[in-house]
């Protein structure tokens, strides 16, 4: 299979339009392509009189090899998908749990996949908890009162808990990880009046702290710089 990334096209495309222009992009007529599969969907908004689809697409074609050599492109190449395996375990038991500091997206996959695996890891968190901290950024909006450790940067959730700046689900990503294990899928289709005035994402945390059984947390740890 060939991807092809960064493949734009307007929003009114049709499914005619997308085979010619990925025939162009790999340099080959359309009856050299076999099959194709979208594997990645996005908007360009930023101009508003050209907003577009850009597409990651993985493209299998006849005579593979002669297809790749002639695209020459750097968006071109073969398609590889790398699954993530989670690490052999040692043969010694831990003498103690594992201290993750930070409950941002990395802090909180990181204490899942640790927990999945029997480690009953420690997470310590600055910030307060995402339902006390929702208060924190409300009053901070209504009478400019911050609370240095429980505020849009810092609490539980992350800096991007208040902002869908560079936000990226992976949703259509057939090997997102959340997705195997479960929770994104669930998440994306959480009710908008489940928590009427709370940001969706604080509702994903909260479902993601209740499937934590296995996981100590401890939120107001501000751990010094060395």
């Amino acid at each position: 299979m060939i991807r092809i990334q960064q493949l734009k096209l307007p929003i009114s495309h049709t499914k005619e339009q997308l085979l010619q222009k990925i025939a162009r992009e790999l340099k080959t007529g359309p009856e050299a392509i076999q099959t194709y599969q979208i594997r990645r969907q996005s908007i360009d908004a930023r101009k508003k009189s050209q907003i577009s689809y850009v597409y990651t697409i993985d493209v299998q074609v006849k005579q593979e090899s002669h297809v790749l050599r002639r695209a020459k492109s750097s968006r071109i190449g073969q398609a590889k998908d790398v699954q993530y395996q989670f690490p052999a375990g040692g043969t010694k038991k831990l003498k103690s749990s594992p201290v993750i500091i930070g409950s941002g997206p990395a802090g909180l996959f990181c204490a899942y996949l640790l927990a999945r695996h029997g480690f009953s890891p420690i997470l310590l968190e600055r910030g307060r908890t995402v339902d006390q901290r929702v208060r924190d950024v409300e009053q901070f909006w209504k009478d400019n009162c911050l609370n240095p450790d429980s505020n849009v940067q810092f609490g539980e959730g992350g800096a991007g808990t208040f902002s869908d700046g560079k936000l990226n689900t992976l949703v259509k990503d057939a090997q997102v990880t959340g997705k195997r294990c479960g929770l994104i899928r669930n998440w994306l289709y959480w009710p908008s009046d489940t928590a009427p005035g709370i940001p969706l994402k604080c509702c994903i945390i909260w479902d993601f702290r209740w499937r934590q059984n296995l996981l100590q947390w401890d939120f107001g740890q501000n751990i010094p710089s060395p």
